[in-house]
């Protein structure tokens, strides 16, 4: 029986379709007994907004993954889009399904990248590092791994915000982790390059919903 493999990606432009096919035709060439399946997610979602655009109106929130759960739970959110799944203690309201998931890469400034010495992933202990709270997610799973690797890095900031990180980033000011998948995206806008990749560090994207009651129609729709 096959194993069905979706590539979900944002055919905005910025590499992102030439990259599932480069994985597709990488899948095949491998001979694996799986069957890909590329979902642009624009045009999943388009049909959805173009049929429900004259009663819909979105209201969009960022906060942390406590407050938006908690407002998920007290009937204040339709949903929620989060790296991590429900934590255990609301998983009797809440359920959460994996949308997508990527490997970490690496990046820094250009003036960063040359003034290294040793080869990835040791230069990592040469360079500052930007990185996520440790409380979150991806950012306690880069903290580990780094120890796991017998590298401390300085660490220069600990950001909420990724644009500000990206930022950061580009003033030489640190080295940072981002999905794979947007690495092409990250080097064009913000001019910096990848020192080195880790696949085993993911960082996923689930969507989150009430589990007992009945929720917006859309949802229906996309998972």
């Amino acid at each position: 029986m096959l194993r069905t493999i979706d590539f979900v990606y944002f055919n905005a432009g910025g590499g992102h379709r030439a990259a599932a096919l480069a994985l597709q035709a990488a899948i095949e060439r491998e001979g694996r007994p799986w069957r890909v399946r590329l979902i642009d997610l624009a045009r999943v979602l388009d049909p959805l907004f173009e049929r429900h655009r004259d009663r819909l109106e979105l209201s969009c929130s960022e906060a942390g993954a406590a407050e938006l759960l908690g407002r998920l739970a007290a009937h204040q959110l339709d949903a929620v889009l989060a790296e991590m799944p429900v934590p255990p203690h609301l998983a009797r309201t809440l359920r959460s399904r994996l949308l997508l998931e990527s490997g970490l890469s690496f990046m820094a400034s250009r003036r960063l990248k040359a003034s290294l010495r040793a080869a990835f992933p040791g230069c990592l202990a040469e360079l500052p590092l930007l990185n996520w709270p440790p409380d979150t997610t991806l950012g306690s799973a880069i903290d580990q791994w780094l120890a796991d690797q017998g590298l401390q890095p300085r660490v220069f900031a600990r950001c909420d915000d990724s644009a500000l990180m990206k930022v950061l980033a580009q003033r030489g000011l640190g080295v940072i982790g981002v999905p794979s998948s947007v690495e092409e995206d990250v080097a064009r806008q913000f001019h910096l390059v990848v020192l080195g990749r880790v696949p085993q560090l993911r960082q996923p994207l689930y969507l989150i919903r009430p589990a007992g009651r009945r929720s917006h129609p859309l949802l229906d729709e996309i998972g």
